[in-house]
């Protein structure tokens, strides 16, 4: 695709709002600054059940939530 590394941008548009209850964006704070990417591992056993991705947390890390309203789009790099 002409994309050398990791220099990706994520755009997410809610069709839905996209909240605690059903799932919305949760980011460590301060992941942007170390540049570190973290592997990532689905949270479902296959597609089918869900295409949810997540990390192995460290007992540092602090967790936020991103939620957003329907017709919101959020737009974050690969570190976030």
């Amino acid at each position: 695709l002409g994309v050398e590394g990791t220099q990706t941008a994520t755009f997410s548009l809610a069709i839905d709002d996209s909240m605690e209850e059903n799932g919305c964006l949760r980011y460590v704070v301060g992941s942007q600054i170390k540049k570190e990417l973290r592997p990532h591992v689905p949270l479902s056993s296959n597609r089918d059940e869900g295409h949810a991705l997540t990390i192995e947390l460290r007992p540092e890390d602090v967790v936020k939530l991103a939620p957003a309203s329907r017709g919101s789009v959020t737009i974050h790099d690969e570190y976030v």
